[in-house]
């Protein structure tokens, strides 16, 4: 009995900082009172639900790439059906995959806009998600677009 109680003591203790609960001895950190505890950041056991970026494919055309656009800068984007009415020049196509069920199309969209800033694009056209929106998704998500500018 004593044994077994000594083994879920050790167990609680050691979960407790998985749900923001601090053991041990006082932290310090600049900007804090003398003598208060920091709790740290919970973690994840489960490494399913850790946020995975997709995988990412980028084939350039043989336009010259633009410099890369600033982290906050608009990207439209187009879904496939919809062309812009504005002229443009495609600098490449991007292929994504996501590396689990639990990405969506959002997830997959934001990344792209990501991969765009860095390639210098100004829009997504041609956007196509695999499978298409609606459907019961069995297997990691896809996505297919172009990265253009304008002009």
């Amino acid at each position: 009995m004593v044994v077994r109680t000594a083994r879920l003591a050790l167990t609680i203790a050691c979960l407790l900082p998985a749900f923001g609960i601090a053991t041990g001895p006082v932290a310090t950190r600049a900007g804090l009172a003398p003598g208060r505890t920091v709790a740290p950041r919970p973690a994840s056991f489960i490494p399913a639900c850790e946020p995975l970026p997709p995988r990412i494919e980028f084939f350039p055309s043989d336009a010259v790439l633009p410099a890369a656009r600033p982290r906050g800068a608009h990207v439209d984007v187009y879904l496939a059906g919809r062309n812009p009415a504005r002229p443009y020049t495609v600098l490449g196509e991007i292929q994504m995959r996501a590396r689990n069920r639990r990405t969506g199309f959002r997830d997959l969209i934001h990344h792209a806009e990501r991969e765009a800033r860095r390639r210098g694009g100004d829009a997504l056209i041609e956007v196509t998600p695999d499978p298409p929106l609606g459907r019961v998704i069995r297997e990691p998500m896809r996505l297919n677009a172009r990265i253009v500018t304008w002009g």
